[in-house]
C-alpha cells in the first residue's frame, strides 16, 4: 500500500512537472523575422505588417515580428537559403522562385494557369491543395515549412517596345522570374528569356540587356521600371501565387499553441495583401500613365493560351503533380 501511495505520489509529481514546463515553453517570448525583397510601399510590406500585427495580437505580446523589406536581407533565392539556415524565419515568395528549390512548386505559378482573381484566391484558400504540397515539402526535407498560399494580382508584359500580339513577342530578350518553367513557356511564346532578381531589371533594361519584363503594375511603378520600359501590355498571363515559407528551425521551437498564432495569422496579412494589390495595381497604372506610359488593354490572349495549356499538362506530369493541376483547373468553375 504504502509503495503504492509513492508511485502516485511520483506520478503526480512528474505530471505537474510536465505541466510547469509545458506552461513555461508556451509562455515563452521571441522575437522573428520577416523578409521581402520589395519597397515598403508594395503591397508585401501590407502582408508583413499585418502579419506582424497580428501574431502580436495572438500571442498577446510574446511574439514580436520585425519587417526586414527592399532586399536588405537579400533576394528571395538568398533569404530562401537564410531559412534553412534559421537566420531568417519567415518569407513571403514568389513560386517562380521558391521552384529553385522546391521544382514541383513551379507549377503554381505557371502562365495562363489561374482564369481569373475569384480563381486564385479560391486555389489559395483551398486546404487540400495545400496538405498537398505541405507533404511535397515535408519530403523534400530541406529545412523549410510552407505555412500557406495567398493568391494575388495578375502580371502583366511590360517592354521597351510595343507588343500589341503574341507575334511581336518573338525574339524580344525577356526577363523571367528564375523558375525554368517560365523560361520553357516565355522560350515557347517565342521571347528568349533571362533569368534575374528584380533588383537587376531597371539597369537591364535600361542597357537593352533584356527588352522586356512582366510584373504587376505596383511592382513595374514603385521600383520606376516604368521609366526604362514605357509600353505596358495586359496580358494577365499569371495570377500570383504566393507561398508563405518558414524556418523549420523556427517552428520548431513552437508550442502548439504558437503554432497556431502564427499560422491564423496568414489570412489576415494575406487579405491585406490583396486588398492593397487592388488599390495600389489601379493607382500606379494610372500614374504610370500620366507619366507617358503607352498601355495596351487588349491583346489576344487565345495563341498564348494555345501553347501554355499542353505544356502545363506536360509538366504535371514530368513533376508528378497531376492532382495539383486537376485540383487548380477544378476549382476554376
Amino acid at each position: 500500500m504504502l509503495h503504492r501511495k509513492f508511485a502516485f505520489l511520483v506520478m503526480g509529481v512528474f505530471c505537474a512537472a510536465v505541466a510547469l514546463l509545458s506552461g513555461a515553453r508556451a509562455a515563452e517570448e521571441f522575437t522573428f523575422k520577416i523578409g521581402h525583397d520589395m519597397p515598403e510601399n508594395h503591397p508585401y510590406h501590407n502582408f508583413s505588417v499585418a502579419f506582424a500585427e497580428e501574431v502580436k495580437k495572438n500571442t498577446g505580446g510574446r511574439i514580436v515580428v520585425d519587417i526586414f523589406p527592399g532586399a536588405v536581407l537579400g533576394t528571395e533565392m538568398a533569404m530562401t537559403d537564410s531559412l534553412r539556415m534559421g537566420t531568417l524565419d519567415f518569407l513571403i515568395s514568389t513560386t517562380g522562385n521558391s521552384s529553385s528549390l522546391l521544382p514541383r512548386m513551379g507549377l503554381m505559378g505557371m502562365p495562363f494557369l489561374y482564369v481569373n482573381a475569384e480563381h486564385v484566391l479560391k486555389v489559395g484558400a483551398d486546404q487540400d491543395l495545400l496538405k498537398y504540397y505541405q507533404d511535397i515539402v515535408n519530403e523534400a526535407d530541406v529545412d523549410v515549412e510552407l505555412l500557406a498560399f495567398c493568391g494575388s494580382a495578375a502580371r502583366h508584359v511590360y517592354s521597351t517596345m510595343p507588343i500589341k500580339s503574341i507575334a511581336d513577342v518573338k525574339g524580344v530578350k525577356m526577363r523571367t522570374q528564375t523558375s525554368p518553367i517560365e523560361v520553357e513557356c516565355w522560350s515557347a511564346f517565342g521571347a528568349i528569356p533571362t533569368s534575374m532578381p528584380i533588383a537587376e531589371v531597371y539597369t537591364a533594361l535600361e542597357t537593352n540587356l533584356v527588352q522586356a519584363a512582366e510584373n504587376n503594375p505596383t511592382s513595374y511603378v514603385v521600383n520606376k521600371h516604368n521609366e526604362v520600359a514605357n509600353h505596358y501590355t495586359r496580358t494577365e498571363h499569371t495570377w500570383m501565387m504566393h507561398p508563405i515559407l518558414a524556418s523549420k528551425a523556427t517552428m520548431d521551437k513552437l508550442s502548439p499553441a504558437d503554432r497556431k498564432a502564427i499560422i491564423d495569422a496568414i489570412p489576415v496579412a494575406g487579405k491585406a495583401m490583396y486588398e492593397a494589390h487592388l488599390v495600389m495595381d489601379k493607382a500606379n497604372l494610372e500614374e504610370g500613365i500620366a507619366g507617358g506610359v503607352i498601355y495596351n488593354p487588349d491583346i489576344d490572349r487565345k495563341p498564348f493560351m494555345d501553347i501554355a495549356i499542353p505544356i502545363q499538362d506536360r509538366v504535371a506530369k514530368e513533376l508528378d503533380t497531376q492532382y495539383a493541376l486537376d485540383r487548380v483547373r477544378a476549382l476554376s468553375k
